[in-house]
Order: structure tokens, then C-alpha cells, then sequence
């Protein structure tokens, strides 16, 4: 995710997510959830991302952000789950989430050449499974 010109606000929103996880598990035990949401709207700021065609006078119906809305309700409601990035743009909802392989373990010894080795395992993510940041309170 992320637009040219626009590192600070990948980098912002990366820590969203970080901020996001660490929120969820340490409100679980209150009942409390905590999501990202990542609209998808004709706003001034969208408008202003260098290449942008959006033209602020006169909008596309289907960026609007009142089409943001559903989502915002939903994550405000009881039945929302926890721990999770919410995507509304143009009518259409969806969820992204982080994975993660098994990785290798080179051990102590560790050097560039073992990871070289190693590095079609390291960047392998044909089993990849969805890190889950509530998995680990869980089991505790």
C-alpha cells in the first residue's frame, strides 16, 4: 500500500497497524475492540496525491465517502470483530490482513551466507498462515 510521494503516509499507516494490534490484545480483557479502517474517498486530501485525476468540483459518484460510512457503523457495533484492517471504497468492503511463513532458524552462528542459503525458505509464502496478533492471549 502506498503512493508515490507519499512515504510518510505508507509509514504512518504501517504504524497504524502496530498501534492497532497492541490496542486490541490490551483491551480484549475490557471487551474493548480496535480496528483500522482504510477508506477509499474523494476527499481534498486524495485529491492532492501527486497524479491524482480527481477533480474535487466534481466528484465520481463512486468515490464518495458517505460510501465509507457502512463501515465505520459496522466497526462501531457490537458484532464488530477485533484486531482487524477494514477496507470501504466505492461500495465495496473488504479485509486485508498481515501472513507469515514458518521461516528457517539458522541458530546462533547466524552469517550472510547461511541466510543466502536459506533465503527461497525465508521468502517462501506457499504455507504462509495469517498472524493473528489475539492468537498468543489466547493460549495464555
Amino acid at each position: 500500500f502506498g503512493n508515490f510521494g507519499q512515504a510518510n503516509y505508507g509509514a504512518a499507516k504501517m504504524a497504524m497497524l502496530g498501534l492497532m494490534n497492541v490496542l486490541a490484545i490490551e483491551g480484549a480483557a475490557h471487551n474493548v475492540r480496535v480496528n483500522c479502517l482504510a477508506p477509499g474517498a474523494a476527499t481534498r486530501m486524495t485529491a492532492s496525491v501527486p497524479g491524482s485525476t480527481i477533480d474535487m468540483s466534481n466528484p465520481p459518484p463512486e468515490m464518495s465517502p458517505a460510501l465509507v460510512t457502512p463501515a465505520v457503523l459496522y466497526m462501531c457495533s457490537e458484532d464488530a470483530p477485533s484486531a482487524h484492517t477494514i477496507h470501504a471504497a466505492g461500495g465495496r468492503y473488504s479485509r486485508s490482513q498481515t501472513f507469515t511463513n514458518e521461516g528457517v532458524s539458522l541458530g546462533l552462528e547466524a552469517n550472510v551466507e547461511d541466510l543466502t542459503d536459506q533465503v527461497a525458505q525465508v521468502v517462501d509464502m506457499g504455507a504462509a498462515s495469517a498472524f493473528d496478533p489475539l492468537a498468543r492471549r489466547r493460549r495464555g
